[in-house]
């Protein structure tokens, strides 16, 4: 039982948390419809691409660049793990303690945590003393620190997001910062072990791309080609020993108890139904603007801080992350592709007058736009009764699935932490929703982040190719540099970022 003063905590952590999430979803939805609708930003053209370009090869990856990452990548944990034991005395009270003397592992360990380079807010979201209590459950059983976050799904394949559909450097950079924190945990802890030994810190990344895989019309064969490509980063980094990734669906099928997994599937089932009976009437491609309104109005389980409603809040950030089986279906090239999902998305809430099919299209755009609405209003019903079906649980099923851990997220919610990723221009990209790039950071620095390519391409970003994938077909660049950043040639950029490369998420 939850005693009412520790319930009504729980209360106002939803509270803001919800709010919080709502922010974010609005953000980045009308984040996304600005880059699209900024005419003056444009995609390169192929030739263009390939003439802007550099290319690096297997010898400076593996020779020059991956040492440069982990190495700036291991500095920075050691850094932070050495910072939160000060930070652990300094906030004994908050542990419940009388002296910063009797600090020890579980304390620094939860501090590293805490940590604002490391996640966002988090004093909001949770309770130093539950935290350090299921550390140093964790610590009686074994001497491993586990943490969890469902993450890196599949690249999304927005051509105004990415160029490709397999990890780029934004990934690394993502693993790069759990091992930050599974070092920093290991560095804290040994600083204050009674008997000097040592503890082990792991982050298990549940990579939860196969549940969206219908909905977002991803390929169980790209999914499968993205899961192997980390799997060979994580071994080219040398992280195996700090981080693991399971697939969400394997994992729930082989520990979730059988009640709870036929309770999560009825959830999602009942759910789907109820939000096809109750918000398909609301549909309505000629005024979508008011169907967005009469959903809020009819949502059977509304996000009560959430003034925008929670269905139209996702369905605008679906817009720019399903690929559209209505386009897939024209047999046209890439690029031209390409330009008119963006002119689609850019506008998809506003008809087109009828061209009577003079565009070259069967049934002319505004055909195409309203087959596009009911894909993008059926992946949002979809989306929902999912994530319904994990929400409504009496239980986290990853949790349940790996008892013990500390639960990480992307997004603030109670009890968990978010993880904190660089931005650009105040604008978080998660890895998998954009592509990477080196741009200018703060005192001269560094910081590799992601962002969406329709955003660094307009912008005059220097795209670099690997050797191999250069003369790809439709060749995806590992990483672009920011064109404020001056380049002579790619051994001498990776030399200067060995002196700039910075790891901090914030200032």
């Amino acid at each position: 039982m939850i005693a009412s003063s520790a319930r009504e905590s729980l209360n106002e952590l939803d509270y803001h948390t919800g709010l919080s999430r709502l922010q974010e979803a609005v953000i980045s939805s009308h984040f996304m419809e600005a880059i699209a609708r900024d005419w003056n930003l444009d995609l390169y053209g192929p030739e263009s691409l390939l003439r802007r370009s550099l290319t690096i090869d297997d010898t400076a990856i593996d020779g020059l660049l991956v040492p440069t990452l982990v190495g700036a990548a291991r500095r920075f944990g050691h850094e932070r793990g050495m910072a939160a034991v000060e930070r652990a005395r300094l906030h004994h009270p908050l542990y419940g303690l009388k002296s910063a003397h009797a600090v020890g592992e579980a304390e620094v360990i939860a501090e590293v945590m805490f940590d604002r380079q490391f996640s966002r807010k988090a004093a909001a979201t949770c309770s130093r003393i539950l935290v350090r209590d299921r550390i140093a459950s964790q610590l009686e059983r074994e001497r491993m620190v586990r943490m969890a976050i469902p993450a890196l799904p599949f690249k999304i394949k927005s051509p105004l997001k990415s160029r490709g559909d397999l990890p780029d450097l934004a990934e690394v950079s993502f693993l790069l910062s759990l091992f930050e924190i599974a070092l920093a945990v290991e560095t804290a802890a040994e600083q204050v072990a009674p008997d000097g030994g040592s503890l082990a810190a792991k982050f298990i990344v549940v990579s939860d791309g196969a549940r969206f895989a219908s909905l977002a019309n991803v390929s169980t064969a790209t999914i499968a080609r993205y899961h192997d490509a980390l799997e060979a980063w994580i071994a080219r980094l040398g992280l195996g020993r700090h981080i693991l990734v399971e697939d969400y669906r394997e994992l729930l099928l082989a520990r979730l108890p059988q009640d709870l997994f036929a309770e999560k599937h009825r959830i999602a089932r009942t759910a789907r139904q109820l939000y096809t009976d109750v918000l398909g009437p609301a549909f309505d491609p000629d005024a979508m603007e008011r169907s967005l309104a009469l959903s809020r109005a009819l949502e059977p389980d509304p996000e009560q801080a959430n003034a925008t409603g929670r269905f139209g809040s996702l369905l605008r950030s679906l817009v720019y992350t399903i690929d559209y089986r209505t386009l897939e279906a024209l047999a046209l090239p890439p690029t031209a592709k390409r330009h008119l999902y963006r002119e689609l998305t850019a506008r998809l809430f506003e008809p087109f007058e009828d061209d009577g099919g003079r565009s070259g299209f069967i049934a002319g755009r505004e055909g195409l736009r309203r087959e596009m609405l009911a894909e993008v209003w059926q992946a949002t019903v979809e989306y929902m009764a999912e994530i319904k079906s994990d929400r409504d649980l009496d239980q986290d099923p990853v949790l349940v699935c790996l008892p013990g851990a500390v639960r990480w997220t992307i997004h603030a919610k109670a009890g968990q932490f978010a993880i904190a990723t660089p931005s650009v221009s105040g604008r978080i990209v998660q890895p998998w929703a954009g592509a990477a790039v080196f741009r200018p950071a703060e005192k001269g620095a560094i910081r590799l982040c992601s962002y969406p390519v329709l955003g660094l391409e307009g912008a005059g970003a220097v795209p670099v190719f690997t050797s191999s994938s250069r003369d790809d077909p439709e060749p995806q660049p590992l990483f672009y540099i920011d064109r404020e950043i001056a380049v002579e040639g790619i051994e001498g950029f990776i030399a200067d970022l060995g002196r700039r490369l910075t790891r901090r998420r914030l200032k």
